[in-house]
């Protein structure tokens, strides 16, 4: 049976109300539970956690985070910590000249969270400079590469090996570009990873774990910003959506096959910079987008990497961006937040 087949009941249902919020990060705690938290709800910058069940479908409050941030990343390590790294504390002015953003505030040291306990711990042991937007990827259950972003308003080339179970870096590493706003993911087989895109850098880089060495690549195909990287059924990189102003390439799909980048077939739908792109099965990604000149429709559909089929299916009840999507087991999907969103939605085949 396809994944279409699987998928063509998929339905959608409102599990909870907040106020309206973009840029909070969210992970998968075990199958059937979610954490969420962090966000920019109306200029309003949250330290506000949730847990969501799936089986019951409910939120719970969390512990409040140390300090209020969004565009921030929830890392989980294999014993159920979690760290939250990157983000803002402050907002980001957009103006239609480079460098497009401006931020007047550097962000916030790591936090983290272990199973059980009430309150979230300063991760001071790790030394990570503030970052803004970087890039972060798991290399196994307990060590995350943390790539670019901002420091003191300033893109950086600087990347980190973490432990998450120590909290300690591993390995401190140079990029030969600097860049933020960009995606990273980790491809086995040769041991690389690949940290593309950014709004300071149209290029990308493959780190070769095993010696610890950039490697000579091609050019990106696009510069784009604000798109997602996932990893392929056979070991390649999918990067899905994004874009750069003024020229943004939102509907455009590239495969990194190892030695070049080239182009997949286009979506069947629209897809707009600020989709989510989550993994259901393995090989089978749920986007989730919007479209129309007010970005007020939803998009939602599945791309079989298998088949490379793209297949449409009934989209959120309310339209998104600067939502976060997060896999709650058994092919359901969370989805928290996102600009004039007062719902979290739950979608699950029926």
């Amino acid at each position: 049976m396809s994944n279409r087949e699987r998928l063509d009941g998929f339905r959608w249902s409102a599990v909870g109300s907040f106020p309206p919020t973009v840029g909070s990060a969210g992970c998968e705690l075990d199958e059937g539970r979610a954490l969420v938290g962090g966000g920019n709800a109306g200029g309003q910058l949250l330290r506000t956690t949730y847990v969501f069940d799936a089986n019951t479908e409910t939120f719970l409050r969390g512990p409040d985070l140390l300090v209020p941030r969004y565009g921030h990343r929830f890392l989980l390590g294999r014993s159920g910590r979690v760290l939250a790294v990157g983000g803002s504390a402050k907002h980001w002015i957009k103006s239609p000249d480079p460098p497009f953003h401006r931020v007047y505030e550097a962000s916030i040291p790591a936090e983290y969270l272990d199973p059980g306990k009430a309150a979230w711990e300063p991760a001071e042991s790790l030394g990570i400079p503030c970052l803004n937007w970087c890039a972060c990827a798991h290399l196994d259950e307990e060590v995350v590469l943390v790539a670019g972003g901002l420091v003191d308003e300033r893109a950086t080339s600087r990347a980190w090996v973490v432990s998450l179970s120590s909290l300690t870096v591993i390995d401190e590493l140079e990029m030969p570009r600097a860049r933020h706003n960009d995606d990273a993911v980790y491809l086995p087989g040769p041991t690389q990873v690949v940290v593309a895109g950014g709004e300071a850098s149209g290029r990308f880089e493959v780190l070769e774990r095993a010696r610890n060495q950039w490697l000579d690549t091609p050019e990106f195909a696009e510069h784009r910003a604000e798109f997602r990287l996932v990893r392929a059924n056979n070991g390649e990189a999918l990067a899905i959506g994004g874009g750069f102003p003024p020229s943004d390439v939102d509907d455009v799909v590239l495969r990194w096959s190892g030695t070049s980048w080239v182009r997949e077939p286009p979506p069947a739908l629209p897809i707009g910079r600020r989709a989510t792109v989550t993994e259901i099965t393995p090989g089978t990604f749920l986007v989730l987008g919007t479209t129309g000149p007010d970005q007020n429709e939803s998009t939602a559909q599945v791309y079989d990497d298998a088949s490379r089929v793209w297949s449409p299916i009934s989209a959120p009840r309310e339209p998104r961006w600067g939502h976060t999507s997060i896999p709650v087991g058994r092919k359901r999907i969370l989805v928290f937040g996102g600009a004039d969103c007062r719902t979290a939605e739950l979608g699950k085949p029926d």
